[in-house]
């Protein structure tokens, strides 16, 4: 069964040797067998078959019967890759708690700027930052990538962040038909880059060049690069797409990115008014909380991005965290549509 090794060559990161995976596979496709059909079956040389089922029954992948003349079984391979996963969840959490408690402590120069080779490094990239997004996920993805963000980015929505996701022409309508409830879809003609900046505090910006060599990303952590890199989003990416499904498909927003709240009262005001928000941000260079009417929002292009809150008998103008012509410089802002608007019309806008 030569041909079935590649398959089976995972097996390796178990601590299998090749000649452990043939005897284990053979068992697995055929059953229980003695060391000769074994043998036969696996290519592996008889007089090394005992030490094989020695071994693998060592370590807990096969079991031999009680009869005279023995044969072996497998294991479920679902029952064994549990078993190891088990034990790399608690060895994860013991090294885990090892290197928090011995960390050491003092100012460190982290880089602004990480280069992030490989396909596999940089879906387990994007896959970390969705998973641990705490109030918004902005994101443009081509179709394959879409295939694999996709679970993250509904179970992210689904545990309360803001969720805007760009498409381009490779993913269908059916594909986005089950999440159109969860998040912001647009869809934008032509390609453009696939982008991912979660709670305006990290971004990757992934370069997909025509050779293996060329395909890799960049990983930004500074406030000013996400600036730059939120910029590019909202112009190249955000304002050519057509909306697929709009704002008013949930009553409740969380942003971190000014642009996207402004864009959110805009199109709320299309269809509904009537609704409040709560502002966390500096005024004055304090921390303050302020809960309110959301009157509306102007956008000046490449100038500013500004809504407006009434709270406690004022009007105060929000900016982003870099805002200089605005009363707060907004860290997070949640949106609530007015409950009682809930028979209008949900017209999604083409």
């Amino acid at each position: 069964m030569p041909q079935d090794q590649d398959i089976f060559a995972g097996l390796e990161r178990l601590g299998l040797s090749s000649y452990e995976i043939k005897i284990y596979s053979s068992l697995l496709i055929n059953g229980p067998l003695s060391s000769t059909e074994a043998a036969r079956i696996s290519g592996v040389p008889q007089p090394r078959v005992y030490d094989i089922f020695r071994t693998l029954t060592d370590k807990g992948f096969i079991q031999g019967s009680m009869d005279k003349k023995r044969i072996y079984r497998a294991l479920p391979v679902e029952t064994v890759i549990e078993r190891d996963i088990e034990k790399l969840q608690e060895f994860k959490k013991e090294i885990s708690s090892f290197v928090k408690a011995r960390r050491t402590s003092g100012p460190v120069a982290i880089p602004a700027l990480w280069l992030i080779d490989k396909r596999q490094y940089i879906n387990e990239n994007i896959k970390s930052m969705i998973n641990n997004a705490k109030t918004e996920v902005l994101i443009s993805v081509t179709n394959p990538t879409f295939r694999y963000v996709k679970k993250f980015l509904t179970e992210a929505a689904r545990r309360g962040v803001t969720v805007g996701l760009t498409v381009y022409p490779d993913t269908d309508d059916q594909s986005l038909e089950s999440i159109k409830n969860d998040m912001v879809i647009r869809r934008r003609p032509g390609t453009a880059s696939e982008v991912l900046i979660a709670d305006r505090s990290t971004g990757v910006l992934k370069v997909n060049g025509t050779g293996i060599e060329s395909y890799y990303a960049l990983y930004f952590a500074e406030d000013e690069m996400i600036h730059i890199l939120s910029y590019y989003y909202y112009h190249t990416i955000w304002l050519p797409a057509e909306y697929v499904s709009d704002f008013l498909s949930k009553k409740r927003w969380v942003f971190a990115s000014a642009w996207f709240a402004c864009e959110a009262i805009n199109s709320i005001n299309r269809i509904e008014h009537g609704f409040r928000g709560v502002v966390k941000g500096l005024w004055k260079e304090r921390e303050v909380t302020l809960e309110g009417d959301i009157p509306g929002a102007e956008i000046v292009m490449g100038l500013r991005h500004t809504f407006f809150i009434s709270s406690k008998g004022r009007t105060y103008s929000v900016g982003g965290k870099t805002a200089r012509l605005e009363d707060i410089k907004m860290r997070e802002m949640t949106l609530e549509i007015d409950g009682k608007k809930e028979g209008k019309s949900k017209k999604i806008r083409k």
